[in-house]
């Protein structure tokens, strides 16, 4: 039986898979060489944001989001990919968790949005030119500034329940 730790990280592709056993040793861990022993196996992961994106492991499954939205499911067994459900959110699906004793799976999406208030770049503005200095007091207005923001996706900030097909062990019985 495998005793694997799951490693992933910021900006990366790739959510890995190790094996402690091998880890405890300089040689396991390839001695600097490109090919640790220790590596299992690494399962694409499309994350290039500096989120964390979280997942989880049910029994021999595991459920991850990426930057597209996506949710995957992947055999911790045969490391391969079971189910994927597209475009589950419009924005990035940060978090992936697969219920205890369910076939259930909750996502959520979402992404910090800034404003855009490049005034120096050259492909122009969506806010109005300055105006001239005034010697009178000018009252502050917050409501005025957020119509020229621009966003260039919609936001999807939402948390999600997908009923998950049986597994075949579960189709069986």
């Amino acid at each position: 039986k495998r005793v694997a730790l799951l490693s992933g990280h910021r900006r990366d592709r790739w959510l890995r898979a190790w094996d402690l056993r091998m880890a405890s040793s300089a040689e396991g861990l390839g001695g600097g060489g490109l090919h640790p022993k220790a590596l299992l196996h690494r399962f694409p992961r499309c994350t290039r944001t500096h989120q964390r994106f979280l997942f989880s492991v049910q029994g021999c499954q595991l459920a991850v989001g990426d930057d597209q939205g996506s949710v995957f499911l992947h055999s911790l067994s045969t490391f391969e990919e079971e189910e994927c459900i597209p475009r589950a959110h419009e924005r990035p699906c940060v978090s992936a968790m697969l219920h205890p004793f369910c076939r259930t799976l909750a996502t959520s999406g979402g992404g910090r949005v800034f404003p855009d208030y490049d005034v120096d770049s050259s492909a122009g503005s969506l806010s109005p030119p300055p105006r001239r200095k005034s010697t009178r007091k000018r009252s502050c207005s917050r409501g005025k500034a957020a119509k020229h923001v621009k966003s260039l996706k919609p936001l999807d900030n939402s948390v999600r329940v997908w009923q998950l097909e049986p597994s075949g062990d579960e189709a069986q019985h």
